[in-house]
């Protein structure tokens, strides 16, 4: 039942629908183009919304050693 109120008041009020999908990207809970979905814009206009917020993306390539940290950790999860 609450699953079903909170479903209503954001379809009722998109921009709750896209400050959620904004604090989501923000914590990292979600991808780019995942948060873009969830807020029911295009992946442009998500983009565009995150730098009106001043939120930084990360975009480009990793440095070695960056993506040698993060392949180790994702490997010590699995």
């Amino acid at each position: 039942m609450v699953e079903e109120a909170v479903r209503e008041l954001l379809r009722r009020r998109p921009e709750l629908r896209l400050s959620l999908a904004v604090e989501k990207y923000r914590t990292g809970a979600v991808s780019l183009n995942r948060g873009a979905e969830l807020a029911g814009v295009s992946t442009e206009s998500f983009k565009r919304e995150l730098a009106d917020r001043g939120i930084d993306r990360e975009a480009g390539f990793l440095s070695e050693s960056v993506r040698e940290d993060r392949l180790e950790t994702f490997l010590e999860l699995c």
